[in-house]
């Protein structure tokens, strides 16, 4: 009787440890780090999610940085392959980089001299893919919503290229102009219109590059190098071909006239 008693008992514990214990294991574990760091964008600091004095809180400053400059250094996309290859030497791709590696990225050689990060830039070329926001990123406090988020291009040389030959350009929400639109964007895209870029130098280190259009990288942006124009300060549309390297032909993108669909 003993033996079935302590049999009855051992039974029962299974039992309530199945109940209390098995749920508890299939319930998937909240990831605290998903969670926005702030309520609102301007409540949402230069460092945004990212522990103070880290290398994602350099990261996340030098996305905000506006350039000093008043005369930007022009750039081909050409420059990018280049500038690039010095990456990959001084500093490598998925990295994390304090401020003593990233302070290796300056007098990079280019067509019109040398430039280094940080710097006041120019390129011209055409939107390729679809200009879309970015989600739940820890420079924006991962807060939701387009307005809240930086807007991804991508520039590449000719209307006709896929965004895997391109280099990406991306738009920040602090103080953006409300004419600056995903549609908007998209329609120039579509008009396959020229376009002109200038904004900060930037080198995101946290991706790798994904150029290969029949064997992409899950979860990294289609893209050949990982230098960027980022944030964008001016963004232009040629709307009378030719446009050069002068004022001529570019209208501001806020102002520009799009063609009925």
């Amino acid at each position: 009787m003993c033996v079935i008693r302590d049999y009855r008992l051992t039974l029962r514990v299974a039992i309530v440890l199945i109940i209390l214990v098995i749920p508890g294991l299939a319930q998937p574990k909240k990831k605290t780090g998903s969670k926005p760091c702030a309520t609102t964008l301007s409540a949402c600091g230069e460092i945004g999610c990212a522990k103070p004095n880290s290398a994602d809180a350099l990261l996340n400053k030098l996305k905000r940085q506006i350039p000093s400059e008043h005369t930007p250094l022009v750039l081909t996309i050409d420059d990018f392959e280049k500038l690039q290859e010095s990456a990959d030497t001084l500093v490598g791709q998925h990295v994390s980089l304090r401020e003593a590696k990233r302070a290796k990225l300056k007098d990079l050689s280019v067509s019109n001299g040398t430039v280094a990060e940080g710097d006041f830039v120019e390129i011209q070329g055409f939107l390729v893919g679809v200009p879309h926001p970015n989600k739940k990123e820890s420079v924006n406090c991962r807060l939701t919503g387009s307005t809240n988020n930086d807007f991804h291009l991508t520039l590449s040389r000719t209307p006709n290229d896929s965004d895997f030959e391109g280099i990406v350009v991306e738009m920040i929400p602090q103080g953006r102009n409300t004419k600056w639109t995903t549609p908007r964007l998209t329609r120039i895209e579509q008009q396959k219109s020229m376009v002109r870029v200038r904004g900060s130098l930037f080198y995101d280190n946290k991706h790798s590059i994904n150029d290969d259009e029949d064997n992409p990288m899950g979860g990294q942006p289609p893209r050949f190098s990982l230098w960027e124009v980022h944030p964008i300060t001016e963004f232009d549309v040629c709307a009378t071909p030719p446009c050069g390297n002068s004022e001529d032909g570019w209208v501001r993108l806020a102002d520009v006239k799009l063609q009925p669909q």
